[in-house]
């Protein structure tokens, strides 16, 4: 068995088949309240070898919920313990929920109403339709039709074609839990970094590697751009800098930025690189409940307060939208 994520680690393993069930921290709760009614037989990989980010991050390990018969979601979901293929994701800096067979019965924490975009590929990664890629509210590429009428673009109609294509070329643009950071299309570069010197007047290299890391002040760090990313059907998702941003100090009750004096070192984890396709990483996908709904090859996107939904989850009572 051979797995190898988005960002190049990877892990080989002897497939094996044991008793699998979410449980709680409790082993003696686990084993008597959620293992009896939640227990199902399920193959999964022993590890023999791991490379990358698997050797040094905390987590040794992956779930995979790709759209593959093998995923846990799937078995739990064929023996009726789930009431939909589905589950969704709302994540802290500090952790977040997994929420089974849906989202949680109560959506209290969303801001708005969760907005549904179709899967556009069959290739197991949730891959969809990006419309409109903004900064700072000023749009850089929109669909032709609907998505693009009455909108001021900064890119010419044959570049904003290439660049619409590059984004949806290879894998295309795909929500990825697994891969920590997000990953656009070199081709988008040269836009970008235009548009960020623009409105931070000349401030900031925004996408070369070589100042990835740097120090900010507290005002420099307010001048950096949200990155907007508009999907099918008015789904959209608001990457803010204080997510793509390592080290940015968060209050964990709120997750709100700590204002700072003096300078701080950050680094940018948004990277422009990628030959085609976009993989929006975890950090692209904070601040939202975000629903991967194989039953009806969708995923929903809502803003949600994830420190609040995080202390309401439990186990696997979720219900299906």
């Amino acid at each position: 068995m051979l797995f190898r994520s988005t960002e190049g680690s990877s892990w080989t393993a002897t497939e094996v088949e044991d008793i699998v069930w979410l449980g709680s921290s409790d082993v003696a709760e686990s084993l008597e309240l959620y293992m009896p009614e939640y227990a199902v037989a399920y193959p999964f990989g022993c590890q023999t070898n791991s490379k990358g980010l698997f050797r040094k991050q905390y987590a040794d390990g992956i779930l995979g919920l790709s759209i593959h018969e093998t995923s846990i979601v799937n078995y739990l979901y064929k023996e009726a313990l789930i009431p939909r293929n589905a589950f969704s994701l709302c994540f802290t800096r500090e952790g977040g929920y997994l929420s089974l067979g849906g989202t949680l019965p109560k959506a209290d924490y969303h801001y708005q109403p969760m907005q549904m975009t179709p899967l556009t590929r069959e290739h197991g990664y949730y891959s969809v339709e990006v419309v409109r890629l903004s900064l700072y509210g000023d749009t850089i590429v929109a669909a032709p039709g609907k998505y693009g009428n009455n909108v001021r673009r900064r890119t010419s109609d044959i570049d904003n074609l290439r660049l619409l294509r590059d984004m949806h070329a290879g894998k295309g643009c795909i929500f990825d839990s697994g891969t920590t950071d997000s990953y656009f299309p070199e081709s988008l570069a040269k836009i970008v970094q235009k548009t960020v010197m623009e409105y931070t007047n000349g401030g900031c290299d925004f996408t070369s590697s070589k100042t990835r890391r740097r120090v900010y002040s507290y005002e420099e760090f307010l001048q950096l751009p949200t990155i907007t990313i508009g999907f099918a059907n008015d789904a959209t998702i608001d990457v803010k800098a204080q997510n793509y941003m390592e080290n940015v100090p968060i209050d964990p009750s709120t997750g709100g930025v700590i204002p700072w004096k003096g300078t701080i070192p950050l680094t940018n984890r948004i990277y422009f690189e990628e030959a085609d396709g976009v993989v929006l990483g975890a950090n692209a996908m904070l601040g939202y409940d975000i629903m991967f709904d194989v039953q009806d090859r969708q995923v929903g996107v809502a803003p949600a307060n994830c420190h609040l939904s995080a202390n309401a989850a439990s186990g696997l009572d979720a219900d299906a939208l």
